[in-house]
């Protein structure tokens, strides 16, 4: 099998050699560590084709003239040396018959010790675009000796790239964020692969992770979707409070805890390979820094380049992106979720007002939707919509949080101005106007965890503990569907990666 890789490489070497099929065979290549995961690289001869920094290589080259290059391709393909074939040698197969039945993962333990996991499955259950981009590859691994389940990430980052290793380690032992168990930091480098000295480098690291649910769209029942995004609140809360900032509140990104989960621990947030260091619950913001959906994102993120110019023109600065812009992407998802689920995988289309933030160009580039935002939260709440499922308690949660929002947005935004709508009351600055604001992180988060605590009380008292039947009596018939629901709306995530950890 791992014969098939390398030699796919150097099949690209001789078509470009041939003058024929050169680029599809390339285009193959890229797409060949999605069916063989585990390559760094394609060949180590002369032109290397190295994983996550894209296809290398060379100019035609005439085997006549240069010999000793074709002589060196066969040498590499007949090479013993796995490391040398381009393969991650941590990851071993046992193989029965030609085909691979069973595999392992080595890497190391919280002391350093080395450990094996046996692999759960062949085929890794997360995998982004492996020739492109940080390649992310997750894998469910178990522990030979306790059974206990595990998930290894192994990414590639730039080297200007914040570390997720190290922000994990600031949050260890906060409920509701993913615990490291150990990492592996700088495992390789694509340039330890290339055979030019090119300036695009990037950098492999590993971490192993516990096992936790799929992610919060799978919910069962509508108190496990409120706990679970209730107890991720609170988990970006400690987060907050160790100076982490996470910068993707996505739905994807949050999971729905094990089924023994105490409270803390009912939702869990992951993926902080975007989060970065702000003290105080704030950092500096940037549009190229948004990794958040633009459906989530605060209405500050999507601002474009006459925003950022106004409000230097008001000698305000861009203002920083804060642990409140956090707080109103979990809105978005709260009401994302109460309008778009009418029962447990009964999603339907997204409601009218919410379209456009979903099909906005890229984040940092749509003024129209950052206006929209604005607007739409200084509104009163429409709960009206907010499906049957989610009883009472869910109107009371989603018009209370929208409340708390509208009050946010007056005071860091006032809407005072005749020429645009992001002039801000405060005229001394950020530092000094947002203060207040950012002083008050546990009052804020008390505040909105709060509100799922009694939301969540009075679905107990509802009896909405298990999960509603859809239908009515027998014989009634289903609500009809509103015209403002769009089943055929695509996903507003199906751009960004999907992660279900079991």
């Amino acid at each position: 099998m791992a014969y098939d890789g390398v030699f796919v490489a150097f099949l690209t070497r001789i078509c470009q050699i041939a003058g024929g099929y050169a680029q599809e065979i390339r285009n193959y290549a890229e797409y060949h560590p999605y069916m063989q995961p585990g390559f760094f690289m394609m060949c180590s001869c002369n032109n290397p084709t190295a994983v996550s920094t894209g296809i290398e290589s060379s100019d035609t080259i005439n085997i006549h003239e240069n010999p000793h290059i074709f002589i060196r391709i066969i040498l590499g393909l007949s090479s013993p040396d796995e490391e040398a074939l381009g393969l991650d040698t941590s990851i071993q197969w046992v193989i029965k018959d030609g085909v691979k039945t069973k595999g392992t993962i080595t890497t190391v333990g919280a002391e350093g010790q080395k450990v094996i996991y046996d692999l759960v499955d062949l085929q890794p259950f997360v995998q982004s675009f492996p020739s492109k981009g940080k390649s992310t590859t997750c894998w469910k691994v178990c522990d030979p000796n306790t059974g206990q389940l595990f998930l290894i990430k192994d990414t590639w980052r730039l080297p200007s790239d914040t570390k997720e290793y190290e922000h994990l380690e600031r949050v260890k032992g906060v409920p509701g964020v993913a615990q490291m168990v150990s990492f592996e930091a700088s495992r390789y480098e694509t340039k330890q692969f290339r055979g030019l000295d090119l300036p695009l480098n990037r950098i492999n690291d590993r971490i192993v992770l516990p096992m936790y649910g799929k992610t919060l769209d799978n919910f069962e029942s509508a108190k496990q979707a409120l706990s679970a995004l209730r107890d991720a609140i609170d988990g970006h809360r400690g987060a907050c409070k160790k100076d982490v900032l996470h910068r993707h509140i996505s739905m994807s990104n949050i999971l729905l805890g094990n089924p023994d989960a105490a409270e803390g621990d009912r939702g869990i947030l992951i993926d902080f390979d975007s989060a970065a260091h702000g003290a105080d619950g704030t950092v500096e913001a940037e549009p190229d820094q948004y990794k958040i959906p633009a459906l989530y994102l605060p209405a500050t993120g999507l601002m474009n380049s006459e925003d950022r110019e106004f409000w230097g023109r008001v000698n305000l600065g861009v203002p920083p992106h804060d642990h409140l812009d956090e707080l109103e992407s979990f809105y978005y998802i709260t009401y994302h979720l109460l309008h778009s689920w009418k029962g447990s995988g009964e999603r339907i289309g997204l409601p009218k007002e919410m379209r456009s933030w979903s099909r906005t160009e890229e984040p940092g580039s749509g003024s129209g939707a950052s206006v929209s935002k604005y607007f739409f939260l200084l509104r009163a709440a429409n709960v009206d919509r907010v499906k049957p499922f989610w009883g009472r308690a869910g109107k009371e949660l989603l018009a209370a949080y929208h409340q708390f929002f509208a009050t946010v947005i007056r005071q860091k935004n006032a809407l005072g101005s005749d020429t645009h709508p992001l002039l801000s009351m405060v005229r001394e600055g950020p530092k000094e106007g947002f203060g207040d604001l950012h002083k008050s992180i546990d009052e804020n988060y008390g505040y909105v965890v709060g509100l799922f605590d009694t939301a969540i009380a009075q679905l107990e008292a509802e009896g909405r503990e298990a999960l509603a039947p859809l239908n009515g009596p027998s014989g009634s018939r289903l609500p009809k569907r509103n015209l403002e629901d769009d089943p055929s709306d695509p996903d507003p995530e199906q751009s960004t990666k999907r992660i279900c950890l079991s």
